[in-house]
Formats: C-alpha cells, sequence, structure tokens
C-alpha cells in the first residue's frame, strides 16, 4: 500500500516493452542457472497489465516449490494481451500462460491509527483515501 495516496504512472509503449524485455531476459537467465542446479523449482513471470509495475519473476525451490502455485484465482474470461506487448508475441508465446485475477486485500488494520500520523487532520485525509479505496477495492480489471 503507498502510504502518500500517491499512484505511479505505469510505463507504455517503449517503456513497457523494455521492462517486459528485461523480465524475460531475468527469466531466461534464472531458468538456465536453476537448469544447471539440476533441482527442482518452479519458475514464473507474472505479468501485471493494468498495473505493470507489479510484473515479476518469482522463483520456488525446496520444501517451497508448490508456493506459488495458488497465489491468484484463475481468470474464467479469456483475454488475450494488450497493445505493445503484442509486440512481443513470439518471445511471449514460449511461455504457457494461465491468466487469473489481479486483486489486492484490505482490512481495518491498514488504516493505521491517529498516533502514526503527525497530526489529527493527516489521519482524517488518509481515511478518507482509505475508505475510497476500499470502495473501489473489488477485483481489478
Amino acid at each position: 500500500m503507498v502510504i502518500t495516496n500517491s499512484t505511479y504512472p505505469q510505463p507504455k509503449g517503449k517503456t513497457k516493452l523494455k521492462m517486459l524485455e528485461g523480465l524475460i531476459d531475468v527469466f531466461d537467465f534464472w531458468n538456465n542457472e536453476l537448469r544447471k542446479s539440476e533441482k527442482e523449482y518452479s519458475l514464473y513471470l507474472w505479468l501485471y497489465e493494468e498495473r505493470f509495475t507489479k510484473s515479476q519473476v518469482v522463483c520456488a525451490t525446496g520444501d517451497f516449490i508448490n508456493y506459488y502455485d495458488t497465489t491468484f484465482y484463475p481468470n474464467k474470461a479469456k483475454n488475450t494481451f494488450k497493445s505493445p506487448i503484442t509486440k512481443l508475441t513470439p518471445k511471449l508465446n514460449k511461455f504457457n500462460w494461465t491468466q487469473c485475477i489481479d486483486e489486492d486485500y484490505y482490512d481495518q488494520s491498514d488504516l493505521g491509527t491517529v498516533d502514526q500520523f503527525s497530526s489529527f487532520s493527516e489521519f482524517n485525509e488518509h481515511k478518507k483515501w482509505f475508505n475510497n479505496l476500499l470502495k473501489g477495492s473489488n477485483l481489478c480489471k
């Protein structure tokens, strides 16, 4: 959660493509290194199209090999990648994609308490922002 009530702009166009290429490069490098180790592993590339800055490469090994298997709920609606990601379609086709629901979980404890803020006014401003966040925190599209 962003404490400052700020939202960061999502990358677009060439920047988004460069970031995606970087994620694919990280995936490929990790995959090669993990293969050399001859240990069992689970390696995933998570792409958040609407909140692209959350995209990441994750890996689990050993006792945690199944750790990421149930991180997301499957999305029954099958959508295709949006532009400009489609420009990397050949690279993306090497992956076995599962489309899932992008969601966040919040509860009242995430709000904090008055004594964690510099003023009561700042707390009220944050509380208003947080309540608006809760109203709109259903499933992301």
